[in-house]
């Protein structure tokens, strides 16, 4: 049975997958910290939310202009009660 946080987490990676669906960058962007640090797999880097948002924004409209993705959360080990 899952406790509160496995749900948690969960429904973060659910949004990600939403919102990227969804074509919406401020969706996507949405479960980072206001000060979050994104790496793309590009290398690219960007610092904040808003950043994120605007960068995911450009790409969804753009290259990546109606791809889906997909992801499942396989598990989920805490290292400490606050750290998973």
């Amino acid at each position: 049975m899952k406790n509160t946080d496995e749900m948690l987490i969960e429904g973060l990676v659910q949004n990600l997958v939403d919102g990227w669906n969804a074509a919406d960058g401020t969706a996507y962007a949405k479960p980072f910290a206001v000060d979050a640090d994104f790496t793309a797999i590009t290398g690219l880097r960007a610092k904040g939310r808003d950043v994120i948002a605007q960068g995911h924004n450009e790409i969804l409209s753009t290259i990546f202009k109606g791809s889906r993705i997909s992801a499942k959360v396989e598990r989920i080990r805490f290292l400490r009660p606050d750290v998973a």
